[in-house]
């Protein structure tokens, strides 16, 4: 009847209405953000501008629609199929695009700005969002290094190993310097050079992998914080699971515990994994930093956690690759050697250690100044 068609033909409306707020809300957020889009987007009672029609309208049935609008007015069924559309476009997440960080002022040639174009290179790839950038670009990093891990896991397994004849020179360097023997602690000192020298190996290259690492993890930390600083419209929607919004803390605050049981495990992992004699200080040490990293980091935003997590999480899967017999043979990586540790040896702690070194020291400055004013007393003068 005459009724029924009144409101097939106002649901109708409706429905195009909130087609039409959905369709110009996704073609603005492109270029200004969702929040920003939506102020463009919502129709009210107050709208006078009526929205062009569209070709398709929705499948319902003329007595569907009647039913559904029966209890309200025009005007609250236009807010609601607003409503509706705001929320689909707030769900829905924001394409990333090469040059979208220029519009930011970020990017460019210097350490940083190459990382951001890195990562904005990645995102944009068909079917990436910024969570799957910022893990691959991680990985593209880290793979980079691993030839650098295995220099290092074999010079540690070789210095491991020739242990006990480190050991026993280095006491006879500090016995010949305790006696005064400086020929002695000398000649000590040219065997243990030549040790090194003969098996290509020397305790500081078991530092140059966290060399090179610290300035690249510093670069991605003030690269991935400037970005989520200027909230990068792209990274607002580019998120996963419960941590959709990459440029805000995580509300749950869960991220910041996992990348703290993450790091700590990979380095229990990393430990067990490579048979070496755990040094209990470094153990606790670390562990003591996994727990402040906690408190640190606790509202850090949740694309710094997501590429901490996943660099532990790779950091853990090397660990157990590297360890593998086959793996270690392959890159030629002596097996570790357990040595048997004397309990009747006493332990020398830090502060022993850097007493012993201070009063030997302060002993040699004494004994050089005595050599020095009797070579500048020369007797007393001959009567002439």
């Amino acid at each position: 009847d005459f009724e029924e068609m009144a409101l097939f033909s106002r649901a109708r409306l409706v429905a195009q209405q909130g087609l039409v707020a959905a369709r110009i809300a996704q073609v603005q957020s492109r270029s200004m953000g969702p929040f920003t889009a939506l102020a463009h987007v919502r129709f009210n009672s107050d709208t006078t501008t009526t929205p062009p029609a569209l070709a398709t309208t929705t499948e319902a049935t003329p007595q569907q629609l009647a039913e559904g609008i029966a209890e309200a007015s025009f005007a609250e069924t236009a807010v609601a199929a607003s409503d509706i559309a705001t929320t689909a476009v707030q769900s829905s997440p924001i394409a990333p695009y090469v040059g979208e960080l220029a519009t930011y002022e970020l990017g460019g040639m210097s350490f940083t700005g190459v990382i951001q174009s890195g990562i904005e290179l990645l995102a944009s790839q068909p079917g990436m969002t910024y969570a799957t950038g910022i893990l691959a670009s991680m990985v593209v990093m880290r793979t980079f290094m691993f030839p650098l891990m295995v220099g290092s896991q074999r010079n540690s397994a070789m210095l491991n190993n020739l242990k006990p004849e480190i050991e026993l020179y280095t006491a006879r360097i500090k016995s010949c310097t305790d006696m005064g023997d400086q020929v002695g602690a000398q000649e000590a000192t040219e065997k243990v050079k030549q040790l090194f020298q003969d098996n290509k190996v020397h305790p500081l290259k078991a530092l140059l992998p966290i060399v090179v690492q610290m300035p690249v993890f510093i670069g991605f930390f003030f690269a991935l914080r400037g970005m989520a600083n200027a909230e990068v419209a792209s990274m607002t929607t580019g998120g996963a699971m419960w941590f959709t919004d990459l440029t805000i803390p995580d509300p749950t605050h869960a991220m910041p515990i996992i990348t703290a049981a993450t790091m700590l495990l990979s380095f229990e992992a990393s430990t067990r994994l490579s048979q070496a004699t755990p040094n209990p200080t470094v153990s606790n040490v670390f562990r003591f930093l996994a727990i402040f990293t906690t408190a640190v980091t606790w509202n850090f935003p949740a694309a710094l956690h997501l590429y901490w997590t996943g660099s532990n999480i790779f950091t853990l899967g090397q660990a157990i690759i590297i360890n593998t017999p086959a793996v270690r043979d392959l890159f030629g990586i002596p097996k570790m050697i357990r040595h048997q540790v004397d309990p009747a040896a006493k332990k020398i702690g830090f502060l022993d250690s850097f007493k012993s070194s201070w009063e030997t020291a302060k002993r040699q400055a004494e004994e050089e100044s005595g050599h020095r004013n009797v070579k500048k007393f020369k007797g007393p003068p001959s009567s002439k």
